[in-house]
């Protein structure tokens, strides 16, 4: 699969350093000013970025305090593509996940770790027939039913993971 990521908030500056950490804490404002403010250039940037790299699914990653955020973006890729699979996960969506399932712009979420979560429903999702029945830690809609999968096993041997691609990231 080819994929790219995206982050609103990454600045290659500060790649390996704490900085980003102390900023987010000093700039909390600008986070609220840009959830509250629909014509906010973030939006557009986003929706750029969307344009341009023409996914075929939209995953969205999402503490609490920014899963506001995580709705408007679910929200812009349904505005570019209603077809297009829009999948959350993180922190937030493994807490609330039955209540977030249930947004209109929202089709899967990934509850708990989703390293593996992800693939499985990747690799189900472009295939003719689509059975998600077997993907641990997944909520998703089936013909207007939402369906909750059990939870997945917790990945005991982490070194197992690839190191994450800075290289993946979008301009």
């Amino acid at each position: 699969y080819e994929v790219g990521v995206y982050d609103a908030e990454y600045d290659w500056r500060y790649l390996g350093r704490t900085g980003t950490y102390e900023y987010a804490l000093t700039h909390q404002h600008l986070i609220d000013e840009a959830r509250t403010d629909r014509n906010h250039h973030v939006w557009g940037e986003i929706k750029g970025v969307i344009e341009r790299f023409a996914p075929d699914l939209v995953g969205i990653s999402a503490m609490t305090n920014k899963y506001p955020m995580a709705e408007r973006i679910a929200e812009i890729a349904k505005s570019i593509d209603p077809t297009i699979p829009v999948v959350l996960g993180g922190h937030h969506p493994s807490l609330y996940g039955e209540k977030l399932i249930r947004n209109r712009n929202i089709d899967f979420v990934v509850r708990g770790e989703g390293e593996l979560t992800m693939a499985e429903l990747v690799s189900r999702l472009f295939k003719p027939e689509k059975n998600f029945s077997g993907v641990g830690g997944l909520l998703y809609k089936d013909k207007g039913e939402i369906r909750a999968n059990p939870p997945r096993e917790l990945i005991q041997d982490l070194d197992l993971l690839p190191i994450p691609n800075r290289d993946l990231v979008l301009n």
